[in-house]
């Protein structure tokens, strides 16, 4: 298996860093096969980014991590905008099986490391916003170190990755946008995460 199957998103606006001032990347767990006549394919990331900017379809994973930057349930026009600033990416480079509550093997874990490092190298994200506790306690530390925590958060903890060239990526890990998950509680960490990147 080449490092990274599963090409990542980048936003059009991404590089410039209008929206938050920083280049923003999230980081999600695994794709999983919900239909069995359709086998992984590596623009999966971006096509089911790509209809939620269409409108084509929706999703409530997809609109509670917009909700989580903005602190509330977006319409068409701020999905569009959102997904135009931001990259995305799923660690887990095969699929995880046919549905969100299977878990990835270690071996999946293990083999997803150097291109997790490769992307973070190339698309040089300034913060990092990592989707789910259990994604956050098993992505490697590539070498980096323990930062300032977010104090008041429900997680606190932030991690410094250190990037080719000098440059650095503060990593920050959220509650995963799920069921009974709050988009406008975890947005006040996320903002503060991305200010002092």
């Amino acid at each position: 298996m080449s490092a990274i199957f599963f090409k990542p998103w980048i936003g059009d606006d991404y590089q410039a860093a209008t929206r938050f001032g920083k280049r923003v990347m999230i980081l999600g767990e695994s794709h999983y096969e919900w239909d069995e006549d359709e086998k992984p394919h590596p623009d999966w990331t971006r096509t089911f980014i790509g209809n939620q900017i269409s409108g084509e379809y929706t999703h409530a994973f997809w609109t509670r991590v917009v909700s989580a930057f903005i602190g509330h349930k977006p319409d068409l026009a701020e999905k569009q905008d959102f997904w135009r600033s931001v990259a995305f990416y799923n660690y887990i480079q095969e699929s995880a099986g046919d549905g969100p509550r299977i878990r990835p093997t270690d071996e999946m874990w293990r083999k997803s490391e150097p291109g997790f490092a490769k992307v973070l190298n190339k698309h040089a994200p300034q913060v990092l916003i990592v989707l789910g506790y259990q994604l956050w306690e098993k992505i490697p530390d590539l070498g980096g170190a323990w930062d300032k925590p977010i104090n008041g958060a429900p997680q606190t903890q932030t991690w410094r990755y250190p990037l080719d060239g000098g440059r650095t990526c503060l990593a920050y890990g959220i509650r995963h946008p799920s069921s009974g998950f709050s988009g406008s509680a975890w947005q006040p960490h996320i903002l503060e995460a991305i200010r002092w990147a």
